[in-house]
């Protein structure tokens, strides 16, 4: 748990979440491999900070995200998850 902020962050093997294509064009896969931690909601960032997608995850282990309304650019995803959140960044190119 972070103090500051009371926020629980996984690190890489905790939450061993993946995600592919990336860059991606048209549609975002996410993945996670550790049947211990269930994603329950995803929520995706524009550089700017600002929130342009939050939606309740497809199933614990897998979420598909269509990216083709997105602008091209870097974006952040943050995954809450049954033990904390996970961050990670992904590209979309057109």
């Amino acid at each position: 748990v972070n103090l500051t902020t009371g926020i629980v962050a996984l690190n890489k093997d905790q939450a061993d979440v993946t995600l592919y294509p990336n860059p991606a064009q048209h549609l975002l896969t996410i993945d996670s491999k550790n049947d211990k931690v269930k994603m329950e909601e995803v929520t995706v960032f524009n550089i700017l900070g600002a929130v342009v997608y939050r939606h309740k995850a497809d199933s614990g282990q897998q979420h598909r995200l269509s990216v083709a309304g997105f602008a091209s650019g870097m974006y952040s995803v943050r995954i809450l998850t049954d033990k904390g959140f996970v961050i990670r960044k992904f590209e979309v190119t057109r």
